[in-house]
């Protein structure tokens, strides 16, 4: 019986010194370093088992730390394309500002241009039917000068009014 005991007691003794030391102890770095990785330290890993279960585990965790680190560069990196795409944007949207405010400005012009230049043309028709029938000759020069001045103007107005013709040229869409 007492040998059976020693048996017995020497078999706990030994397996728990086995389980400890194969079992748990891994388990324990196992565990510390899956905690490390959850906090952002992605450079631990899981040393190699010595079991087949526990180096089959530790491959698992440190290819899924592999996979997480890559997935955390790749998100990096779509974050700075957003940031440069958002920028982009931002621009393009205040260029279209300004050309809108500048396609206003030049519709405002065309309207201006056209409610002076009617009145304009009656001027200067009255001014040469006064010439034709014999008006200060020098004062007629005068409102014709200052009338062409005012069509000038009113003619540059519109030209700025009208659409451009932008040189045509290959895009990369």
């Amino acid at each position: 019986i007492v040998l059976v005991v020693v048996d017995i007691l020497i078999f706990v003794v030994l397996g728990n010194h086995l389980v400890k030391r194969l079992v748990l102890r891994p388990l324990d770095e196992t565990v510390a370093v899956a905690e490390a990785n959850a906090q952002g330290d992605y450079e631990r890993r899981v040393p190699e088992g010595r079991t087949r279960e526990m180096a089959g585990l530790s491959r698992s965790l440190n290819r899924l730390t592999d996979e997480l680190l890559h997935k955390q560069e790749r998100l990096a990196e779509n974050i700075r394309s957003l940031d440069e795409t958002n920028r982009i944007l931002n621009e393009t949207q205040r260029e279209l500002i300004q050309v809108e405010k500048m396609a206003s400005i030049g519709r405002l012009g065309a309207g201006i241009a056209h409610e002076i230049g009617n009145p304009l043309g009656a001027l200067l028709g009255y001014a040469s039917v006064l010439r034709r029938r014999g008006g200060d000759t020098a004062l007629l020069d005068g409102i014709e000068r200052e009338a062409r001045r005012i069509d000038q103007i009113v003619r540059g107005l519109l030209d700025y009014a009208r659409p451009g013709n932008a040189p045509r040229e290959i895009v990369d869409v």
